[in-house]
């Protein structure tokens, strides 16, 4: 897999957005409240971030895979572009959902692709594959980002993630193994064949909208300077960087999913609702830190529950995103009405953390693996 050039070159594209999200958008919760915006207004623009790529899946019938990765890069340019202007409580919105593009244009194609190349032996090595990007980019680029936010102003920053998004998109026109490949589905059909995953994919949204907003909203009411937060992601991504691959490897070699998949739930779960203790800032980066380390274990055994499915190809992937999505922007939607009603976040995690455990409960319950074993599954191409 990783011996293959076609592989290696889609996975640049992944590396690369990565970089420039640590560069730029890791930072622009903080460079919207230092512009003295409220945490209410993150909320709200994550909240509609996340519903939008729900309504784009519904509506779109077909995509073309090197071209939509560039519209990808183009609307994250454009949230750039957005922020630079200036921000408000409406500008924030739209920089938030021109990046969410990314969700439908991007991750679609990209895990058509990539997956792809996973074999029945390698699904959750795969996963791990996929995100053990982010440990690295995390425990290397934020540091770097902070100083030259602080040096030179967070324009800065922006300029440099984009410049990254530009030789993203001049490495997906000019590559040609990444191909004008046209998907095309709808997603009533998608859904239909996905029945036995919707509520899988949906509690695991809802669970993700702890990793994609709370943890980095909340995050702000202890650390409000851009070299602290830089060398907290750091220190997020160094916990993470070890375990990624070792984990699945072993679960794809014994082929005892099961095995893996629920203490690793178990631990995101009750780390999760751990956050919900983090009343001081030593206290909360500590949590945050089991937190992060339970997150980056636990995604591939999530992924691989779709890469064992009897459904493949667009049909999987077009209607997990988007229940995925629907999942968050609920998620989303609880903590910010926590913070509102109950002006305190914590409680919300306790509601996100038991969305993991029904995540495993339904598992078992739906006997989605019955003799503790990965399903044969269709192949992606």
């Amino acid at each position: 897999m990783i011996e293959n050039r076609e592989f290696r070159r889609i996975y640049a594209l992944q590396v690369l957005i990565a970089v420039a999200d640590a560069m730029g958008m890791s930072f622009m919760a903080l460079y919207a409240v230092k512009r003295g915006l409220r945490l209410e207004d993150l909320l709200e623009a994550m909240t509609l971030a996340f519903a939008m790529p729900v309504i784009l899946i519904a509506l779109m019938r077909r995509a073309r895979a090197k071209l939509s990765f560039c519209f990808a890069f183009a609307a994250k340019v454009a949230a750039y572009a957005i922020a630079f202007s200036g921000l408000g409580p409406c500008t924030l919105d739209l920089v938030y959902m021109s990046n969410a593009l990314v969700l439908v244009f991007f991750w679609i194609p990209y895990n058509l692709e990539f997956f792809s190349y996973a074999s029945e032996r390698s699904r959750a090595f795969s996963g791990s594959l996929a995100m053990a990007v982010y440990p690295f980019v995390g425990c290397l680029v934020p540091p770097l980002a902070a100083h030259v936010w602080a040096a030179y102003g967070f324009g800065a920053n922006m300029l440099a993630a984009v410049a990254v998004l530009v030789g993203a998109s001049a490495h997906a026109l000019l590559n040609r193994s990444i191909r004008f490949r046209a998907f095309d589905y709808r997603i009533g059909h998608s859904l239909r064949k996905l029945v036995r995953y919707r509520a899988l994919f949906l509690l695991q949204g809802i669970y993700e909208a702890s990793v994609l907003v709370g943890v980095p909203v909340f995050t702000l009411l202890f650390i409000r300077t851009e070299v602290r937060l830089g060398v907290f992601f750091s220190y997020l991504g160094l916990l993470s960087m070890l375990a990624t691959i070792a984990l699945a490897r072993l679960s794809d070699r014994t082929r005892r999913r099961t095995a893996f998949l629920y203490p690793t739930v178990f631990l995101a779960a009750g780390a999760t609702m751990a956050m919900a203790l983090g009343s001081s800032a030593p206290v909360w980066v500590g949590l945050a830190g089991l937190f992060q380390l339970s997150n980056i274990l636990v995604v591939p055994f999530l992924i691989s529950v779709a890469l064992d499915a009897p459904v493949g190809g667009i049909d999987m992937w077009a209607g997990r995103e988007l229940l995925l999505n629907l999942g968050r922007a609920l998620g989303s939607v609880l903590m910010l009405i926590a913070y509102r009603a109950l002006h305190d976040h914590r409680p919300a995690f306790l509601v996100l953390g038991a969305a993991l455990l029904a995540f495993a409960l339904l598992i078992h319950i739906q006997r989605i693996y019955p003799k503790v074993t990965i399903v044969p599954a269709q192949p992606a191409r």
